[in-house]
């Protein structure tokens, strides 16, 4: 339902006036909640992520919903998405809101946030495109202690496509018996 809900926005936005972004919010944190206290404690822990975003986006038109676990979808149109600088503004923004402890009955959690982001008609031109231009951006700094934000980069896709499709090649002739070692 949120990507249709995403597809109609983005119909209505053109280059000149409802510019539309699209974000992926990671919380690291969730997964290692669901492990220790199961999810209706990480549930709680993500509302009161969830609350944090939409005080901060306030009245910036913006869609939220949950793409799986602790990672949540933004929707965003309007001024904070009429470029590059307004987004990464809102994106550190968003950063700065959701980064501060959460405090619950059964722990004080640190979130660890990530997030990655799209820009419609510079990044792709679809819901599903820019879904997948930043959940790659976000992929580019998973696992990266001092780097939470990215935005999505054609170069740095266009050379993961490549070495995804290398080691695919490489895999299937180690398969077809192709490599041979020679003393």
């Amino acid at each position: 339902y949120g990507l249709t809900l995403l597809g109609h926005l983005l119909e209505e936005s053109d280059s000149t006036t409802a510019r539309m972004a699209l974000a992926v919010l990671e919380l690291e944190s969730y997964q290692r909640l669901v492990q220790t206290y199961g999810y209706a404690v990480a549930d709680a822990f993500l509302l009161t992520c969830i609350e944090r975003i939409q005080a901060t986006l306030a009245p910036t038109p913006h869609i939220l919903g949950r793409l799986e676990g602790g990672s949540l979808l933004i929707g965003i149109r309007g001024e904070k998405a009429q470029s590059y600088t307004e987004l990464t503004n809102c994106a550190e923004a968003i950063l700065e809101a959701v980064t501060p402890t959460v405090r619950l009955e059964e722990a004080e959690v640190r979130p660890e946030p990530r997030l990655g982001a799209a820009l419609f008609q510079y990044d792709a031109d679809t819901v599903e495109g820019l879904l997948a231009e930043a959940q790659s951006a976000l992929g580019q700094i998973r696992g990266q202690q001092d780097q939470t934000l990215a935005f999505a980069d054609s170069t740095a896709n266009n050379n993961l496509r490549t070495r995804l499709q290398l080691e695919a090649d490489l895999e299937a002739a180690l398969n077809r018996h192709e490599f041979f070692i020679e003393y």
